[in-house]
C-alpha cells in the first residue's frame, strides 16, 4: 500500500507531465490501477476523516481514482492547468463532460467492461469484477456491488490508449 507521502509526491510530479510526450501508447495503465486499487482495500488514506487532497470532512470517491489513474502513468481531467486539481464526480457523471473531452484516451461507453470508471450520483470508483466496484467510501476503501444495485444506471468512462 502506498503512503500518503509517496502519493503526494508523485502526483506532485504528475503536475509537469506536459513535459513528456503523451501521446504514446499504454495499454498497462488500466491493469496497473485496478492492481493499485485492489493493493488498497481497507485503506483509509481516501477517507473522509484522512487529511488527503481535498482536507479532513470532503469525501474523495474522484481523489481515489484519480490518484490511482496517475499512478498507474494515465491522466485524468484537470480543474486548472496550473495545479493538480482532479474534476469531480459531476463531470465524471456528465457523458457529455467538456473536461473529459480534454482526455482524448477517456470515451464515454454504454456497457462496462473492468477497468471502466463508474460514476453515479456523485459517487465514483472503478469496475474491478462483475457487477463489482472498488471505491472510496465515507471509511475506507471498499469492493462491492456499488454502481450495479437496483436503480443504478451509471455512467461509465472507458482509458482506451
Amino acid at each position: 500500500m502506498a503512503s500518503v507521502s509517496a502519493v503526494a509526491l508523485l502526483l506532485l510530479l504528475s503536475q509537469f507531465s506536459f513535459c513528456f510526450d503523451l501521446s504514446r501508447q499504454d495499454t498497462g495503465v488500466v491493469a496497473k490501477y485496478l492492481q493499485l486499487a485492489h493493493d488498497n482495500i481497507g485503506s483509509t488514506t481516501w477517507s473522509k476523516a484522512s487529511s488527503h487532497y481535498p482536507g479532513s470532512g470532503k469525501y474523495k470517491c474522484n481523489v481515489f481514482v484519480a490518484d490511482l489513474v496517475t499512478l498507474a502513468g494515465g491522466r485524468v481531467p484537470q480543474i486548472h492547468f496550473f495545479k493538480w486539481s482532479p474534476i469531480g464526480t459531476g463531470e465524471w457523471c456528465n457523458p457529455r463532460s467538456k473536461y473529459m473531452k480534454q482526455v482524448k484516451c477517456w470515451q464515454h461507453q454504454s456497457t462496462y467492461k473492468i477497468g471502466d470508471v463508474a460514476c453515479f450520483r456523485g459517487h465514483m470508483g472503478f469496475v474491478t469484477g462483475v457487477n463489482l466496484t472498488t471505491s472510496a467510501n465515507e471509511f475506507e476503501i471498499v469492493r462491492n456491488d456499488w454502481g450495479f444495485r437496483a436503480g443504478q444506471n451509471p455512467v461509465f468512462w472507458r482509458w482506451n490508449c
